[in-house]
């Protein structure tokens, strides 16, 4: 299994190591168990003693759709996004799936470059004039 690690300043890349050992004792109290990886550290990014925040990567989706965790609003018919076509709000059902950070899985109803709208979804109805603006976040995409 891969790992990623990244520090506290200096270089904001992650890095890649690998999985070698896991703990099979849980602490009761805390239900934290320990992990061993190994980290090439080419580019010595990383120092003995050194803080990381580091997470295992259990599976990749290949293709899947991305939106931001605040696009999806929930309707009598489930979850649904407004989708931005020709400047216009067009309601679209959709399948959630796994959340990844800010961010959830679509299983289905959108693809990747479809615009959503993230913000002020209240004042939308079907049909609804948008003005799209450039936000931090990016279009729904697909992960690599």
């Amino acid at each position: 299994m891969q790992v990623l690690a990244a520090t506290r300043g200096g270089k904001p890349e992650q890095v890649r190591g690998v999985l070698r050992a896991i703990d099979n004792s849980i602490n009761p109290g805390t239900g934290m168990f320990d992990m061993r990886a190994r980290f090439e550290n080419t580019d010595e990014q990383l120092w003995p003693g050194q803080f990381v925040s580091a997470g295992v990567i259990l599976s990749t989706i290949k293709g899947a759709v991305l939106v931001p965790a605040q696009a999806v609003q929930r309707g009598p018919d489930g979850d649904f996004v407004y989708r931005v076509r020709d400047d216009k709000a067009e309601p679209v059902q959709v399948k959630v799936g796994i959340p990844v950070d800010d961010y959830l899985v679509l299983d289905s109803g959108l693809t990747a470059g479809d615009e959503v709208v993230v913000e002020g979804q209240i004042r939308l109805y079907p049909g609804a004039p948008v003005a799209p603006r450039t936000p931090n976040a990016k279009p729904a995409g697909t992960s690599s």
